[in-house]
């Protein structure tokens, strides 16, 4: 038996990031990106807190801020046109978008129908707009804008 408090971890580290995912995930999504892991997203959230907390205000101490109004415009503008067309996928199939959010049984991972991996697609899509979401939060720290870094805003980026 092993009794190494750190191969122990090790194995519970395993399991928690890729056993579990493998165990119970869902398997129609795992050739997708960043979804046979939970490593990815757990780094991309770390990597984010340290910036904003640590390295990008270090790094701005003594700089001036950084203009961005041509990286912010673009930025803006196709995260606008991205959950504009979330918004209309819902408002335009509004009988299937009230009947999900009614249904709250788990849909079974059997379920592989074109309309069914259209959805799953979609909400990939979205999801991974929120990683990118995080880049609200690096503009602030590049463009010294320490007041709109709250505990609120972080929080609302992280979750």
């Amino acid at each position: 038996m092993d009794n190494d408090p750190i191969a122990k971890l090790g194995k519970l580290e395993e399991w928690m990031m890729d056993g579990y995912w493998r165990a119970n995930g869902d398997p129609r999504v795992t050739h997708l990106f960043a979804m046979s892991s939970f490593r990815l997203t757990l780094f991309a959230l770390a990597a984010y807190t340290y910036f904003v907390y640590d390295v990008g205000p270090a790094m701005m101490k003594n700089r001036k801020p950084y203009s961005l109004k041509g990286v912010m415009l673009v930025y803006n503008f196709t995260m606008c046109l991205l959950n504009g067309y979330f918004f209309f996928t819902l408002v335009y199939n509004y009988r299937e978008t009230i009947d999900r959010i009614l249904n709250v049984t788990f849909h079974p991972f059997d379920q592989t129908s074109e309309r069914d991996l259209q959805i799953i697609n979609l909400n990939m899509l979205y999801g991974y707009t929120k990683i990118i979401d995080l880049l609200d939060t690096v503009f602030f720290v590049l463009r010294k804008k320490e007041s709109q870094v709250t505990l609120l805003h972080c929080y609302h980026h992280f979750r």
